[in-house]
C-alpha cells in the first residue's frame, strides 16, 4: 500500500506540473516578490532581503516542538529565539530595534500533553516566579489534570525558564513576542504537526497587515524543520511567496530514522527524501544543514552550526571528588534511532576484552523506553550458579518428571486461569520481546532514571557518552562539552563540529571506544579555558547565523533558474493535500491523527460562523429588548401624561 501511495503522489506531481500557476509580475512588492514564483531575481536586491542586521527587521520563527518538551528542537529555537532579538537589537544602530517573534505549537488534547510533558496537574507558577498566570484566561479543557489548559498558561511556562534556566535578561524576555498555533502530537512518528491553516496567524504575528484571503507579505520567517513542516501541512500558500526572505534550518536526520522503520514514516527513506526535498525547495529561499551528515535538499544550502548552548552549562561546577568514580552516562530520547542499540553492542563488546559490562545511567523518556530498559537488563532471569554436568543432568530428568506427572493438571489450569482473565490482567501482561537482547540473562549494569534535565545530572557522571550516527548535530554532547566533561562520540560527519574541543573524545571502532572510555574513567578532563568554548555560545552560533543566512549572487541565479521548479513544488502539495482527498493521501501516508488538515479547517471556520450567528443574534435579542423597554417608556410617559391632564 505503501509503494501505491508513493506512485499515487508522483501522478499527482506530473499532473500538478502540467497546471502550475505562472508567475505573474508584481512590481509593487519589496524585493521583486513574485506570488508563488523564485520571489528573488539577479536584479533585484536579494542582498538586502536576506540581511538580518538591517534595522526595522520584523523576523518570525516558526518552530515544530515547545517546552518543556526536552529536546533540542523545541529549545534551540526557543534559544535562537531570544539570543537574536538580544543580538539585533544591540547591534543596530537605528533608533528603531528589530523586531523577533516565535511561533510556537500548543497541543490541544491532554493525554497528549501529560504524556509528551511529563505533567498530570495543570502548571502553577512559584510565587516568586517574575511571570504570573492572568485569571482572566479562560480554559481550552473542562479538565483539571490539562498541564497547559490555555496558551497563556504554557507562554508562563515558557517565559519563566528563560529567565530561571536560560538566564535571558529580563528586557529580553519581555521584548521576545510567542505565538500558538494549534497543533497535534503523533506518537507513531515522535512529532508535532500543525492543525488547519497557521498561515494567517504566522503573518499577523509577524506584523503583516492587508486584505484578501491573506494578509500583505511578511518580512523574513525562519523555519525550523522546513521539511517537517510541510509533511502534513494544510494546503495553502508556500512560505517563500508570503514572507519576503523564508530561511529554512534543518535539525534532524530523518531518512535515517525511516530507514529503520520504513512502515512508519512516509512510506520509505527515499519517499521520505523525495517529498522532503519538495517541502524545501517550495518553502524556502536558503536552507542551513546543521552538520554535512543530511541529503541534499536545495543548490542554496550551506552547512553551518548555528546552535548553542544556554550561559547555565558554562558557569563553575563543583570539582569531583578525587576518591569518587566516574561514572558514563547517556541523557537523551530513549529511542532505539538515537543509537541505544549500538550501545549494547559497544557493553558486548567491552564485556569481551575486560569481561564485565561498563556501569551506565540513562536519562531520558521515549515511547520505545521501556523495551530499551528491558534490552539492558533483561526480564528478571538471572543466571545461577555453575554446575557439573552431571548434577544437571540429574536436576532437568527430576523437573521433566515431575512435569510430566504434573501435565494435564498445569493444561488445566492454564485453561481455567485464561477463561477467567479479565482484560485489565491480559493488558498487565509483559508485551513480547521486541529485540534478542531482552533475552539476556545478565543484566547490563544500567539505571533508568526518566527524564531531567541535563544541568541537574549529578557530578559524578562525569563521562558523556553517545555512539549515534543519526543525529544531525548532538544538542547533549554541546551541552557535556560545556560543563566540560569527557564527551566520547562516533567519529562521523555529525560530530565533526566538537572535534575542535579538547575534552571530546571521537572513536572509530568498538576497540578504540573501549580505549577511550577506560582512560575517561581513570583520568580526569583536560582544563578548557572559556575563550575555547566560545563556538558553543549562543552569541557564537546567532553571529553564525546571520552570516551563514546572507543570499549570494549564485543564490539569486539559481533561484531565477528554477522557478518553473518551485512553482510545481509548491502546486504539487497545494493540489495533493486539498480537499477530501487530501486528508486520504494523509492518512495513506501515516498521517494518523493529523490527517484530517481539511477537515479541521472547514469545522473551525463552522465553529467561527456558528460562533458570530449567536452573538448576531444576541445582539439582535438586546436590540429588541431595547426597542421594548424604549416603548414601555414611552407609556409609562403617556400615562404620567394623562394623569397629569385629569389633575
Amino acid at each position: 500500500m505503501l509503494a501505491g501511495s508513493f506512485v499515487l503522489a508522483l501522478l499527482l506531481l506530473l499532473l500538478s506540473a502540467e497546471s502550475a500557476p505562472q508567475a505573474s509580475s508584481d512590481s509593487s512588492s519589496p524585493a521583486g516578490l513574485l506570488s508563488g514564483a523564485s520571489d528573488i531575481t539577479v536584479g533585484d536586491d536579494y542582498d538586502s532581503c536576506s540581511n538580518l542586521l538591517l534595522p526595522n527587521r520584523n523576523i518570525t520563527i516558526l518552530s515544530t516542538a515547545s517546552l518543556p518538551w526536552l529536546t533540542g528542537t523545541s529549545i534551540n529555537p526557543l534559544l535562537r529565539a531570544a539570543s537574536l532579538s538580544d543580538f539585533l537589537n544591540n547591534n543596530n544602530n537605528s533608533t528603531s530595534n528589530s523586531r523577533v517573534s516565535l511561533m510556537l505549537p500548543f497541543i490541544d488534547d491532554v493525554e497528549s500533553q501529560q504524556s509528551l510533558y511529563g505533567m498530570n496537574s495543570t502548571y502553577e507558577p512559584e510565587p516568586d516566579d517574575e511571570y504570573q498566570l492572568s485569571s482572566s484566561s479562560p480554559s481550552n479543557y473542562n479538565s483539571s489534570s490539562a498541564p497547559f489548559p490555555t496558551p497563556h498558561h504554557q507562554e508562563t511556562y515558557i517565559r519563566n525558564w528563560l529567565r530561571r534556566r536560560a538566564s535571558i535578561p529580563a528586557g529580553t524576555v519581555s521584548s521576545l513576542t510567542l505565538g500558538f498555533y494549534t497543533a497535534r502530537y503523533h506518537p507513531g512518528l515522535s512529532s508535532i504537526f500543525s492543525m488547519g491553516d497557521i498561515l494567517p496567524q504566522v503573518l499577523a504575528l509577524n506584523g503583516a497587515a492587508g486584505n484578501g484571503t491573506y494578509p500583505a507579505k511578511g518580512d523574513v520567517i525562519i523555519l525550523e524543520e522546513p521539511e517537517h513542516l510541510s509533511w502534513y501541512r494544510y494546503p495553502s500558500s508556500p512560505f517563500k511567496s508570503t514572507f519576503r526572505f523564508a530561511l529554512g534550518i534543518i535539525h534532524t536526520n530523518y531518512r535515517s530514522y525511516a530507514s529503520q522503520h520504513p512502515s512508519s514514516v512516509l512510506g520509505s527513506h527515499l519517499g521520505l527524501s523525495w517529498i522532503s526535498s519538495l517541502g524545501v525547495q517550495a518553502n524556502c529561499h536558503k536552507v542551513i544543514k546543521l552538520s554535512g551528515v543530511l541529503q541534499r535538499f536545495t543548490e542554496r544550502e550551506v552547512v553551518c552550526n548555528v546552535n548553542g548552548v544556554r550561559d547555565e552549562f558554562f558557569s563553575p561546577r563543583p570539582a569531583l571528588n578525587a576518591s569518587a568514580a566516574r561514572m558514563p552516562y547517556y541523557i537523551g530520547k530513549l529511542l532505539w534511532a538515537k543509537g541505544l542499540d549500538r550501545l549494547l553492542e559497544l557493553e558486548e563488546f567491552y564485556k569481551s576484552k575486560t569481561g564485565e559490562y561498563f556501569p551506565l545511567e540513562v536519562y531520558g523518556s521515549g515511547m520505545e523506553g521501556k523495551e530499551i530498559e528491558r534490552a539492558f537488563l533483561g526480564r528478571g532471569k538471572k543466571r545461577g550458579k555453575k554446575r557439573k554436568r552431571k548434577r544437571k543432568r540429574k536436576k532437568r530428568a527430576r523437573e521433566r518428571r515431575q512435569v510430566n506427572l504434573n501435565i494435564k493438571k498445569k493444561l488445566k489450569e492454564l485453561k481455567e486461569s485464561n477463561a477467567n482473565m479479565t482484560i485489565a490482567e491480559f493488558l498487565s501482561l509483559p508485551p513480547p520481546p521486541r529485540t534478542f537482547h531482552e533475552f539476556r540473562r545478565t543484566p547490563v549494569p544500567a539505571r533508568f532514571h526518566g527524564r531531567l534535565d541535563h544541568s541537574s545530572v549529578p557530578a559524578e557522571c562525569a563521562v558523556y557518552v553517545n555512539p549515534s550516527v543519526s543525529e544531525v548535530l548532538c544538542t547533549t554532547a554541546a551541552e557535556a562539552i560545556a560543563m566540560r566533561k569527557w564527551a566520547i562520540v562516533r567519529s562521523h560527519p555529525s560530530n565533526e563540529f566538537f572535534a575542535q574541543f579538547p575534552n571530546a573524545v571521537l572513536y572509530r571502532t568498538p576497540l578504540e571506544f573501549c580505549a577511550a572510555l577506560s582512560w575517561c574513567l581513570t583520568n580526569p578532563p583536560p582544563a578548557v579555558a572559556p575563550e575555547d568554548l566560545e563556538p558553543l555560545t549562543w552569541r557564537s552560533a546567532t553571529k553564525r547565523l546571520v552570516s551563514s543566512a546572507r543570499l549570494t549572487a549564485d543564490d539569486a541565479r539559481d533561484l531565477e533558474a528554477n522557478a518553473a521548479a518551485d512553482r510545481r513544488a509548491s502546486a504539487f502539495f497545494e493540489r495533493v493535500g486539498d480537499g477530501a482527498t487530501g486528508d486520504v493521501i494523509r492518512r495513506v501516508l501515516g498521517g494518523g491523527v493529523v490527517s484530517g488538515q481539511v477537515k479541521f479547517e472547514r469545522d473551525k471556520k463552522m465553529t467561527t460562523l456558528g460562533t458570530a450567528k449567536i452573538d448576531e443574534k444576541e445582539e439582535d435579542d438586546d436590540d429588541d429588548d431595547n426597542d421594548d423597554n424604549d416603548d414601555d417608556d414611552d407609556d409609562e410617559t403617556d400615562t404620567t401624561l394623562e394623569e397629569g391632564s385629569l389633575l
